[in-house]
């Protein structure tokens, strides 16, 4: 099967995805990576139960522990900005530089 028709297989619309990517090897290499990321999973539970919210706040918190601190700053911005976090503990994070002690590694 080729990665259009598994696309199509899954009710994707894979020309879209393609016009993002702008090749299809990215778009192979995002396919195998989705295979062995397992938040879709725990967020799909997290709903399933009836915790959406507090799943995708996880998912953030865990991921925002990156040693990009441009990454890690997005990450806590959208926890701002989503309300799951208050802007005195943003600003404690932003200025501890998203790391160590004081950052999103201490959460």
């Amino acid at each position: 099967m080729s990665l259009k028709e598994c696309y199509e297989k899954m009710g994707a619309d894979y020309e879209d995805v393609l016009s993002r990517l702008r090749s299809e090897g990215l778009v192979r290499k995002f396919a195998v990576k989705f295979l062995d990321d397992d938040s879709y999973a725990a967020l799909k539970d997290a709903m399933a139960a009836g915790n959406a919210l507090g799943a995708m706040a996880g998912q953030l918190f865990s991921a925002a522990g990156s040693a990009d601190p441009v990454e890690a700053l997005g990450k806590l911005k959208k926890l701002l900005d989503a309300g799951l976090i208050e802007q005195s503990e943003y600003d404690e994070k932003k200025k501890g530089g998203c790391t160590g002690d004081r950052g999103l590694k201490a959460v």
